[in-house]
């Protein structure tokens, strides 16, 4: 296995003809030696007869549930890098090494790169996730000039799941993902798991996706997530009593006047069903990041820097 081999994990959720140019392009741009996963519902015939190439894997969820068919797929990742590429997105040629050069830093447990408009190639689409008061989810570096020393700064929590590099010990150790989140809030949930784990994300910005169409990215980013968003508190070992849900959801419903969306962020956070969360979570990512033997397993074997590089330790507000 080379060493800047990776398994590239394509989630077939969308529109075909865009899981059709998105695999083109993997395919083109693949590093010697990488594996490439699709995960789809059982729908897709592979029609071009791509087995010797690709490994399909088949989740029992349906096709817009993305934690599925992640989860799907993370069980079968044999490389020790992951990369996620959602249809719709291009990827660019010669990305494999700069990525695994970030990954040499211990510390680093996931990568994120900007993504751009094929029409608008200097301006950000998303450039990462953040998690930023009462846990929402928000997309980073938007808008912003690609060449501009505050986008070469950009710190965001983790990738999205639209592309993004993690190691696959850290997605295997998270793993499950949750399926109870919404769809739009996965990436962020990952990002903060990889965080207790004592695991910081890397800005690329030499490393650039394309998209032809920015509307489905700017559309989900826009959708409500407050059953999410309050579920988090939980599942990541925050306090979060009634009396917060309350305030917070007041304040969202206050803003619905001026922010589309944002009472049913606020009804979704006041009836969030906390207790189908799975609470012990937190308990057990934490265990893992407190052993030496476990933390020693996330690391790329085989890296020559120290091992002494400070995680990061960005929580939400």
């Amino acid at each position: 296995m080379d060493r800047n081999s990776f398994s590239i994990i394509i989630p077939m959720i969308g529109r075909e003809q865009s899981f059709d140019d998105t695999l083109a392009s993997v395919l083109r741009s693949q590093p010697s030696g990488s594996q490439i996963i699709v995960a789809h519902d059982g729908s897709y015939t592979d029609p071009y007869d791509l087995r010797r190439e690709v490994t399909f894997v088949k989740s029992d969820s349906s096709s817009d549930n993305i934690a599925a068919l992640l989860n799907a797929a993370i069980k079968v990742a044999t490389c020790p890098l992951t990369a996620i590429v959602r249809p719709g997105i291009e990827a660019p040629e010669n990305w494999s090494e700069p990525v695994f050069e970030a990954f040499k830093r211990p510390a680093v447990g996931s990568v994120a790169a900007p993504i751009v408009n094929a029409n608008d190639s200097d301006r950000v689409l998303a450039g990462g996730v953040d998690v930023g008061p009462g846990m929402n989810r928000k997309l980073a570096g938007v808008r912003k000039r690609l060449g501009k020393r505050a986008t070469q700064r950009l710190n965001p929590l983790g990738p999205t799941l639209w592309a993004g590099f993690y190691r696959t010990s850290v997605l295997q150790t998270v793993a499950p993902l949750c399926e109870q989140m919404d769809a739009n809030y996965v990436d962020a949930d990952l990002a903060l798991a990889a965080g207790t784990l004592g695991m910081s994300c890397h800005w690329l910005p030499e490393v650039i996706f394309e998209t032809s169409d920015s509307n489905d990215i700017q559309k989900e980013a826009r959708l409500p997530h407050g059953r999410s968003a309050q579920r988090a508190y939980r599942r990541h070992g925050l306090s979060s009593g009634i009396a917060q849900r309350v305030f917070r959801s007041g304040i969202e419903a206050l803003a619905a006047t001026v922010i589309p969306g944002s009472l049913s962020h606020a009804l979704g956070r006041l009836f969030a069903g906390q207790r189908r969360v799975d609470a012990s979570f937190h308990a057990r990512i934490s265990g893992m990041s407190e052993s030496s033997e476990q933390r020693s397993t996330l690391h790329l074997s085989g890296t020559s820097e120290s091992r002494d590089v400070a995680a990061s330790t960005r929580r939400a507000a």
